[in-house]
């Protein structure tokens, strides 16, 4: 996914913006765990990958178990953040700024 991304950045180099809806967290999500949760809200950036994981982090801020939070971790493949910062795309360093 992260090569695919690349290209495209490549293609319309500066000119993306990159949006995360955080849609409420249902128990049907498949992931054990899960509770209800209201929408959490929208994160954006242009960098996909601190917009990734910004949104990652609000997410994790409702997991309080290291176990559960491994296992989302592995449901989801996280660890695609790791490659694609590797590969130059973006950086996972970012700043939250509330807009009300």
């Amino acid at each position: 996914m992260a090569d695919a991304v690349s290209a495209a950045l490549d293609y319309k180099k500066g000119r993306w913006v990159f949006i995360n809806i955080i849609n409420a967290l249902k128990p049907v999500d498949g992931c054990s765990g899960t509770a209800d949760r209201p929408d959490l809200g929208i994160v954006a950036s242009t960098d996909p990958i601190a917009a990734d994981r910004a949104a990652l982090d609000i997410v994790y801020g409702l997991i309080s178990d290291p176990e559960l939070r491994k296992e989302w971790e592995r449901e989801h493949s996280v660890d695609v953040l790791d490659y694609a910062e590797r590969k130059g795309l973006g950086s996972k360093a970012y700043r939250l700024q509330r807009i009300d």
